[in-house]
């Protein structure tokens, strides 16, 4: 088991948010609860019974699916780059906004090259659908154990601060969308930036 942790959100609504699907269905945390009927509430092994969740919300990269090589994603960012005519930049430019990017980070580089924040970010997440290559050539491989969460039964969701268009890729991709009520990615604006983590917002 790579193990959970719970998140419970304002008083209002109590979710199980795992940090990783189980290993083995023999060993799921969730799996490994007693069984409920239809309507009783879904408590993970190890919480108290007067602990009531309503749903499952799970990371996308690193739980469901493999992460993306940073390679792939600065490769990506080299791309973003020359789209906007900006030759020759700065390495250490580039290398700022693969991965960790803040806002401040944002313009301080967009500023430095002439361009607006919001094209070059624009241009940096258009050219991460280099990430459905990676899914494509199976080096982004969905987690074989990701069967097990048919078991649970209580509502499923995605919660990502990868791209919208890519968690949508990958669940089309693999054809588990049915498995999940909600998913939600990343915008690809430089308002995005502000609600990654540590914001919970994504």
């Amino acid at each position: 088991v790579r193990g959970w942790r719970r998140f419970v959100g304002h008083g209002l609504v109590r979710v199980c948010v795992p940090v990783s699907v189980s290993a083995a269905a023999t060993t799921s945390p969730f799996l490994a609860a007693p069984s409920r009927r239809e309507g009783e509430a879904f408590h993970p092994t190890g919480t108290s019974r007067d602990t009531v969740y309503d749903a499952v919300v799970l990371d996308n990269d690193g739980v469901l699916v493999g992460r993306t090589r940073y390679d792939v994603l600065r490769e990506a960012t080299w791309d973003a780059f020359d789209s906007l005519s900006i030759d020759d930049p700065d390495p250490d430019d580039v290398e700022s906004m693969v991965v960790g990017v803040s806002p401040n980070e944002l313009r301080t580089v967009a500023d430095r090259y002439g361009v607006a924040a919001e094209d070059l970010w624009a241009a940096r997440d258009l050219h991460a659908h280099q990430q459905r290559r990676e899914i494509e050539a199976g080096r982004k491989d969905l987690y074989p154990d990701v069967s097990v969460l048919r078991d649970i039964d209580a509502p499923l969701g995605i919660v990502s601060s990868n791209q919208q268009q890519t968690v949508d890729y990958v669940l089309d991709h693999y054809g588990v969308r049915e498995m999940f009520a909600a998913a939600v990615g990343r915008n690809p604006t430089p308002e995005s930036l502000r609600r990654k983590k540590p914001n919970p917002y994504y």
